[in-house]
């Protein structure tokens, strides 16, 4: 049975996260704090690493808080200053799109930064990447409140975000989400290689103007709730619904089996998906 443990934090040096001591924060480190929790056995753990949510405990709870890091890159206590203003790439594309350096969220490039639903512009709680926990409805497909072109809900003709609901533009400097024609110029204009960066697998894209690149990570997504693929694909969205379907929203999919592709019918409203920002060149 889990049980709290509490301590005494001690002057030490160690990385927050990484219990098992090993120099690196990672899935591993949430075995190392289950089975302390299930054993007792200090000598498994770093007692002040393992107290993840730095709430003096080692609980349940700082499991939860460990995989939310993970998953988002930082620590909610610890915000992510965005980048400068002038963190974007010129790929010399033909309308002038500029591409971020990093995802919303991220403070480097390999970071996955946070996911978020369609048209919402925080990060939450896993299991809430439903249609229970999605802003723009009532519970399911037939309710929505904002963005809707159906019969169903409240009519507002609305297919793309508006800037307060765009978590690019709330977060990141002069940022937008792309729009799916940015990200099928995007995948036009540049050669996609499969690579990795400090470990974190992803594509770089190679602009076939100026050779400058961007690197894409893939860090899965999260669907009725559950953090899924987090390895081998990932999606992030654009700013459009679907031209078809108000429940899906267009978004770029990057695989480590397929190129980088754009979908019309991307992935549910409700899902959890990265996003890119892109802004416009002044010149």
């Amino acid at each position: 049975m889990m049980s709290a443990v509490s301590f005494t934090i001690a002057a030490s040096d160690y990385v927050r996260g990484d219990c098992n001591q090993d120099g690196n924060v990672s899935i591993a480190d949430v075995s190392s704090l289950i089975d302390y929790l299930l054993s007792e056995d200090a000598s498994l753990i770093n007692l002040d690493a393992a107290d993840t949510n730095k709430d003096g405990n080692i609980s349940i709870s700082d499991i939860s808080s460990l995989i939310d890091y993970l998953l988002a890159g930082s620590w909610p206590d610890e915000p992510v200053t965005p980048p400068e203003d002038h963190a974007y790439v010129d790929l010399g594309l033909p309308s002038g799109t500029l591409w971020a350096t990093c995802n919303v969220g991220a403070s480097s490039p390999e970071e996955c930064g946070n996911f978020y639903a369609w048209g919402e512009t925080e990060p939450k709680d896993v299991a809430a990447y439903t249609w229970n926990g999605y802003k723009w409805c009532e519970g399911n497909v037939y309710s929505f409140t904002k963005y809707n072109r159906g019969l169903n809900g409240i009519y507002d003709g609305k297919s793309e975000l508006d800037p307060e609901d765009d978590a690019a533009y709330v977060h990141y400097p002069n940022g937008r989400t792309p729009t799916r024609k940015q990200i099928h110029e995007l995948l036009y204009y540049c050669d996609a290689y499969w690579t990795q960066i400090n470990g974190v697998k992803g594509y770089k894209l190679q602009s076939i103007f100026n050779h400058n690149t961007i690197f894409l990570p893939v860090a899965g997504f999260i669907e009725d709730g559950v953090y899924k693929n987090q390895n081998s694909f990932t999606c992030y969205w654009s700013r459009n619904l679907s031209e078809r379907y108000d429940e899906l929203a267009s978004c770029m999919y990057l695989s480590e089996n397929d190129d980088p592709n754009w979908l019309d019918s991307g992935s549910g409203r409700c899902d959890g998906c990265l996003v890119r920002p892109v802004r416009m060149s002044e010149n």
